[in-house]
């Protein structure tokens, strides 16, 4: 947190939103610890705002989108609002805010059957109803420009912040854009904008396996000398605290589980998690395992280590212990030829 000099420094800054004034030197510092320290400092990953707005069911809240969709995305349109909020209608929602029952479900769609269209639909309308909610994709680097590509083409009106990209949007927030003024072509000062911009207004941020592990991993505190003591927690706190939802894409595999990533994506504070797979469910301990810890870990704990085989063979009851409490928390749909083409 911010010494006093440096909120009282903030207050002398309150007319930047009216244009009257720049930020530089010792200023820009302060302005730049205050907004990470305001970032995080309300923040409750537990839960996804402070009121629900609406009325009706799920399906009131945009009523074109169940016309363009699939039977199959219309059910698990139905089957994320119950995993994730408790309900399909705003009033058993409003009563399930503080559920133990809720957390997070799994998407397990063939690959073109629709699974982004159905989770932008989903983002969108609950965002509608947990206004201040601050969601995260965190996905493949690859798939990062794609998902960007996919908001615009789908016309959400929230701003989506591509946290890998190092090329500003115009939809960032004003103040973080003046806090970098004449600093665009700096990677660190771009990326603290985008940050800060998802913190401050409605909208998601995007961002690879990677980058989250560098910025809110156990890397991320090492290092030397005040300034990286200054600047890394606040990063890490916020990536770490702020989101209140967090979609993984592909996030569940052995190799993601097997590295610093995971670590890092166990840390995060919020347990409402969507796990997208465009892959049918193996029969693999480790896979099965890593679905648990992210949906439900409070089920995981149950396996301990010494209960986690190297191979399938020979483990057949494990398996089906751990599958049977996965399934209610993963919604399948393998395609069919019609919808592919």
């Amino acid at each position: 947190m911010p010494d006093m000099n440096g909120i009282i420094t903030l207050v002398s800054l309150q007319f930047l939103s009216k244009g009257k004034m720049s930020i530089s030197g010792k200023n820009k510092r302060d302005f730049a610890e205050f907004s990470m320290w305001e970032a995080f400092h309300d923040a409750d990953g537990n839960s996804p705002g402070s009121s629900v707005h609406g009325n009706g069911t799920v399906w009131n809240i945009f009523p074109q989108i169940r016309e363009k969709m699939y039977l199959h995305q219309q059910e698990g349109f139905e089957f994320l609002w119950t995993n994730v909020a408790g309900g399909n209608e705003i009033d058993v929602i409003r009563q399930s805010l503080h559920n133990d029952d809720i957390g997070g479900c799994m998407i397990s769609h063939a690959p073109g059957t629709g699974k982004t269209f159905l989770t932008i639909a989903f983002l969108r309308s609950y965002m509608e109803v947990f206004k201040e909610c601050r969601p995260v994709i965190i996905a493949p680097d690859c798939m990062l420009l794609t998902w960007e590509e996919e908001f615009k083409k789908w016309g959400v009106d929230i701003p989506f912040h591509n946290f890998n990209s190092l090329e500003l949007t115009g939809k960032e927030d004003e103040l973080a854009c003046r806090m970098i003024q004449g600093r665009t072509h700096n990677q660190k000062m771009i990326r603290l904008a985008k940050l800060l911009s998802w913190s401050r207004e409605r909208s998601i941020l995007g961002i690879s396996y990677s980058l989250f592990e560098k910025h809110a991993g156990e890397r991320s505190v090492m290092g030397k000398g005040k300034k990286k003591q200054r600047e890394v927690p606040y990063a890490r706190r916020i990536l770490l605290e702020k989101p209140s939802l967090v979609i993984f894409d592909e996030g569940h595999t052995p190799r993601i589980s097997r590295s610093k990533i995971w670590k890092a994506l166990g840390n995060i504070k919020t347990g409402k998690h969507i796990i997208l797979s465009g892959t049918p469910l193996q029969n693999n301990f480790d896979e099965l395992y890593n679905i648990l810890c992210l949906v439900r870990p409070q089920f995981a704990e149950r396996f301990t280590t010494s209960q986690t085989p190297s191979h399938t063979i020979g483990k057949e009851d494990l398996l089906e212990e751990i599958r049977g409490l996965i399934d209610p928390f993963v919604h399948v749909y393998r395609g069919s030829y019609k919808l592919l083409l």
